[in-house]
């Protein structure tokens, strides 16, 4: 396996020179193209059964044989979205049993590009806490980089290129995120969860929310 990040990702250096493809939503593909029923829309799941895996290899395989043709990378992620202790809680998990099954979805990634030749970014995704309909109160970024680092701590061990935190719905638990990626050295990537007018759903603005990240992470 190739790695692309020729030096510290971390450092600003300038790769726009690297075509990367990314895939349409793991979770929504399966819900919607695959007709799977997905409690939580939690794909690790699917990790513990032959039919589970043989669909999340097939779905994978599409971007993989489009990425070999154009000579593209492929980001490869983990099916880890709902694996945080939380989600994992809310399942019928022991809350403990997160780390495992994190470990098990990297394992699963690179089986998945074993034999393939195009190159790829093997990223662990990571969801936000709580769903856009909890209105519990948010977590500050210390509190929020302490939880999402459990995750993070593994993916780090584990060795993947970068960690891709998706859909979150407000600045502060991102901030937390970003700082953890930043104690243990791992390139991350954010997104937001946005409504119908482009505004995060707990009414915080996107631009707003993307400097602030900004600002507080540097």
């Amino acid at each position: 396996m190739k790695k692309i990040f020729k030096s510290d990702p971390l450092n600003g250096s300038d790769r726009s020179d690297q075509f990367f493809l990314a895939g349409a939503n793991l979770e929504s593909s399966l819900v919607k193209d695959y007709h799977i029923d997905l409690t939580h829309n939690a794909a690790f799941e699917l990790l513990y059964t032959r039919e589970g895996r043989a669909l999340m290899k097939q779905y994978h395989d599409l971007y993989l044989q489009l990425a070999e043709q154009y000579q593209l990378t492929y980001i490869l992620e983990t099916p880890t979205w709902r694996a945080n202790r939380d989600w994992i809680y809310r399942l019928g998990y022991n809350s403990y049993a997160a780390s495992t099954v994190n470990r098990h979805a990297v394992q699963f990634i690179r089986e998945t590009h074993h034999g393939k030749k195009c190159n790829v970014i093997l990223s662990g995704s990571v969801g936000p806490r709580r769903d856009d309909f909890d209105s519990g109160p948010r977590m500050s970024p210390n509190e929020a980089a302490l939880y999402h680092g459990e995750q993070i701590r593994t993916f780090a061990l584990l060795d993947v290129d970068i960690i891709t935190a998706r859909a979150f719905n407000d600045s502060s638990e991102a901030i937390g995120v970003v700082n953890a990626c930043r104690a243990l050295g791992v390139p991350v990537a954010v997104s937001f969860n946005v409504d119908r007018y482009g505004d995060l759903v707990n009414g915080e603005s996107l631009t707003k929310a993307i400097l602030q990240v900004d600002q507080e992470t540097r």
